[in-house]
């Protein structure tokens, strides 16, 4: 089985992730900032959308994750979390080649 990294699912996941952390932090900020003026209902509402736009970027990050094609042939793979290399891993059985994914399975101490 031949091992590759994945050509760009890392930058994409990565640049995806901290979009949802900018825009939280601009929604929670926004909710400081209104609360602060007077606005009780506008920082509510602020706040709830940090907690949904973070709930659905969650969502959507594991879809992407488990939804991984082959750049080479364009078929579904399956995701494998490689706990030997800590990555997660896309293996195509057509090609039957193991994509290297560039996101950790483990930040944990």
């Amino acid at each position: 089985m031949e091992h590759k990294k994945h050509p760009n699912f890392e930058k994409k996941f990565t640049v995806f992730m901290f979009s949802i952390i900018i825009i939280d932090a601009i929604f929670f900020a926004l909710c400081f900032y209104t609360n602060s003026i007077g606005l009780e209902k506008i920082s509510d509402l602020s706040l709830i959308l940090v907690f949904i736009i973070t709930f659905l970027g969650f969502i959507y990050s594991f879809h992407r994750l488990y939804n991984v094609r082959c750049p080479s042939c364009s078929k579904k793979t399956k995701t494998i979390k490689n706990k030997e290399i800590d990555q997660w891993q896309a293996h195509c059985s057509a090609c039957n080649i193991r994509w290297d994914l560039g996101i950790g399975t483990d930040t944990g101490p």
